[in-house]
């Protein structure tokens, strides 16, 4: 827990693994947010590019790794600016009271989120009705098209991103602004 503190404070990248079946998919960040069930992760791509938000629960990665040739050089990589000012923090998207209020919020402000499911699949769109225990979010295809409304249980949930790239290119056309 305390690399994930020292991670928020400091805004140290760090690689969080979610797959034991394949150690080559990580995701790389720094802790935006802390939990008691869950962190949110400001997140980069391969080239250290701001590549939005993933809100991970603690069960479901199995290492952290800190301090790796690969963060090192993806540190050294021009694109990697650890001190930008967030989109999040630009129009307060994030509370810090819970997962909860994340949700929430999201759907307030019609985020589009990418919804990851504990079996696997994953679920792009915009959250439309949040119980505290279910979700209804419409869903969009890659291309932009409206392909329904689906319901979520809270507890099928095990990661929801936004901001990222993938979100931002299909928000461009469901006339979503990023």
């Amino acid at each position: 827990m305390e690399i994930l503190k020292q991670s928020r404070q400091e805004r140290g990248i760090l690689a969080f693994y979610d797959n034991v079946d394949d150690a080559s998919c990580f995701i790389v960040g720094y802790v935006e947010v802390l939990f008691k069930n869950a962190l949110l992760v400001a997140t980069f791509d391969e080239m250290g590019v701001d590549d939005g938000f993933i809100l991970l629960r603690f069960e479901d990665f199995f290492k952290i790794e800190k301090g790796s040739l690969y963060l090192k050089q993806l540190l050294k990589k021009s694109y990697f600016h650890p001190d930008f000012t967030l989109l999040s923090e630009k129009k307060g998207l994030i509370h810090k009271d819970g997962i909860n209020s994340m949700i929430d919020t999201c759907k307030s402000y019609s985020i589009l989120v990418t919804i990851q499911l504990i079996y696997g699949d994953y679920i792009t769109g915009i959250i439309s009705d949040y119980d505290g225990k279910a979700l209804s979010i419409t869903v969009y295809s890659v291309q932009g098209f409206c392909a329904g409304v689906v319901l979520i249980k809270k507890e099928d949930i095990r990661g929801i991103a936004f901001e990222r790239n993938k979100e931002r290119e299909i928000a461009v056309f469901v006339d979503k602004e990023y």
